[in-house]
């Protein structure tokens, strides 16, 4: 170990080529890294959902839930079935063996078990769905799109007012105004005060000169009126919400990383016909008479390819519904003497939504959610900031009766825990040199410190050559770490130092300091390392998630012993080759001299007694 000390120390110059390498290819690591909330971690499930409406839970179990399981025992690498059959409803959810080889193999033989199980079906049942869970597509911000009522234009909030105007107040006069009338025809600044002090607010000049102050009655007036037309609507229909929701969604969708968009309190359109058994029976017609007549008029199927004078035509059957009326003309029944009988005849069509289950809320209000899934492959932070983009472009273009709200932002959190491991490690570099620079002199700060960007940067590139990603859990990892990083630097620069304050040479003195210092601070990240090391065993998907704790503690420690023994010495010989010997030591008459000998009287009286009455110290060490 000595002679590859003395080989970095003796060509400074390549270790310091190392150092800019390393910190300059580990930042651009960190920037290319996935940047996410939680690690890819597969939960070794796959939960099987079947539809059969109108049944109830018996037939579910006899007709659905059977036959699947039927199939599934044929398939290797299931640990465990379990089932339930609801109402209209069945899932079957499948533990797979932890440690199986081929997973890929075992998901697609319980895909072909169940399309052997679907034989069995009757028509009525919808596709089932074979999922595995995992992270892999991942929910990173929520979008909730809701109905503002302006139909009132005679009457406009406050808080709406000053923000047409363009007028930015405290968040303090907004909220106490926020729920204030006025009416636009007495748009004065007596009116507006008279409310404002109902409203007891405390800034009733403040605002009042900023809505007066600038520009007169005449032109404020002229500019609310303007701007009042776009709030001059009505509260959208559930359709038109619709709308704007798939209009919103297929923007999202055309960025790369989107995985999906899922639409949440998005009910499907349905025709409701409602018939009278009077006049089916008047006009003797059964319900599946009218159920074929439906079934005959709402195709949509190809119908082959044409080719003449060699243009190729595609041909398809396309009659779908498309409003009330046209199922209201649906014929039913007809005679050779030219009558017939329609849908209208007997019954009531009308044009609705499938039936509400779950309300979906956003500010006290109903609302679509739309969840944006993101790929396994795609950036948390730079995905939701083109959604944000998309979002501000899209609210521009729709009616001010449209309200557009975000909530769980993901990228939030980790911007959040980014955050607080960025000031760690400035604080941690700031704070390593101050207090070194009470002990060891600027120069061995400076290069002790030097090592918490470097061991970053080689923890980075390992990283990323193991692919794990920055996300909440490896970022824990590494905010515990930052403050062990410096640890070992701190021994071995500072038994250089004390080499040189002997008066040796520097080049040989990072020799010798770092080569005695080998066997303690190798024995003591081992034991950091080995008290880590349990967690990467551990089983479960719990297992999974912690695994990536260890893995980044590790990685920078082990990044930190190879600069403390093969980086540091090299650049506390360099730095200090061509200083004079009193600049490297601390002066006897210095401050720092005279305070490190003051802690010293201290300390040595106080380590002589403990080692003369050993026993008396560990009773009063264990009683502390």
């Amino acid at each position: 170990m000595k002679r590859i000390i003395e080989f970095f120390v003796n060509r400074s110059i390549f270790g310091n080529l190392i150092t800019v390498g390393v910190i300059i290819m580990g930042f651009v690591a960190l920037t290319s890294m996935k940047r996410e909330a939680f690690p890819k971690v597969d939960f070794d499930i796959v939960i099987i959902t079947t539809i059969y409406p109108g049944a109830s839970p018996e037939d579910v179990e006899n007709l659905i839930v059977s036959p699947i399981e039927r199939e599934l025992k044929t398939v290797d690498g299931i640990k465990k079935i379990d089932s339930s059959a609801l109402e209209s409803r069945a899932a079957t959810v499948l533990t797979l063996e932890p440690d199986i080889e081929e997973k890929n193999i075992t998901i697609q033989d319980i895909k072909d078990a169940v399309d052997r199980a679907k034989a069995e079906f009757r028509d009525e049942v919808k596709e089932p769905t074979v999922t595995e869970l995992s992270t892999k597509r991942t929910p990173i911000i929520e979008i909730a799109l809701s109905s503002r009522d302006f139909s009132h234009p005679e009457k406009i909030r406050i808080r709406e007012l000053l923000d047409i105007l363009g007028i930015k107040t405290e968040k303090s006069v907004l909220s106490q105004i926020a729920d204030g009338y006025r009416e636009l025809k007495k748009f004065d600044r007596g009116s507006v005060g008279a409310i404002l002090s109902e409203l007891g607010s405390n800034d009733k000049e403040k605002v009042l000169n900023a809505l007066f102050a600038k520009s007169s009655f005449s032109e404020i007036q002229e500019n609310v009126d303007k701007s009042l037309e776009r709030f001059r609507l009505k509260a959208l229909t559930e359709l038109e919400l619709r709308d704007y929701a798939d209009q919103l969604a297929d923007k999202i969708e055309t960025i790369g990383d989107v995985a999906g968009v899922e639409k949440k309190g998005y009910r499907d359109r349905e025709m409701h016909v409602e018939v009278d058994p009077d006049k089916m029976a008047a006009n003797n017609i059964s319900v599946d008479d009218i159920i074929n007549a439906v079934k005959n008029r709402n195709i949509n199927f190809p119908g082959g390819n044409v080719v003449e004078d060699g243009v190729e035509y595609a041909i398809r059957t396309v009659k779908e519904y498309d409003n009330v009326r046209e199922m209201q003309n649906t014929i039913i029944r007809a005679n050779d003497l030219g009558s017939a009988i329609s849908i209208a005849d007997i019954a009531d069509v009308r044009d609705d939504f499938e039936k509400k289950t779950i309300v979906e809320k956003a500010n006290g209000k109903e609302a679509i959610i739309l969840t944006v899934l993101k790929k396994e492959q795609g950036d948390a932070i730079s995905l939701v900031d083109s959604v944000e983009k998309i979002l501000k472009d899209y609210q521009e273009q729709v009616p001010a009766n449209l309200e557009i709200n975000t909530f769980n932002d993901i990228s939030f959190y980790i911007r959040r825990r980014l955050n607080v491991l960025t000031s760690n490690v400035t604080i941690g570099m700031v704070l390593v040199i101050s207090s070194l620079l009470f002990f060891l002199g600027w120069r061995v700060s400076l290069m002790v410190a030097l090592g918490i960007p470097f061991s970053f940067g080689i923890t980075f590139l390992l990283m990323g050559y193991f692919d794990i990603s920055i996300n909440l859990i490896s970022m824990f990892g590494l905010i515990i770490v930052s403050g062990m990083l410096v640890d070992d630097a701190i021994v071995v620069g500072e038994h250089v130092y004390r080499q040189i304050e002997k008066g040796v040479a520097p080049a040989k003195a990072a020799v010798i300091g770092a080569s005695e210092m080998v066997a303690p601070v190798i024995g003591a990240i081992s034991t950091t390392v080995i008290a880590f090391l349990p967690l990467m065993f551990m089983s479960g998907i719990m297992g999974k998630f912690v695994w990536y704790i260890p893995a980044a503690v590790i990685i920078a420690l082990f990044a930190s012993l190879f600069e403390s023994f093969l980086i540091l010495p090299a650049h506390i010989a360099d730095i200090t080759k061509n200083a004079s010997a009193e600049s490297n030591i601390k002066h006897e008459q210095s401050f720092e001299a005279r305070a490190f000998r003051f802690l010293q009287s201290i300390y040595r009286p106080a380590l002589e007694w403990a080692l003369l009455h050993r026993y008396t110290a560990i009773i009063i060490v264990l009683f502390m």
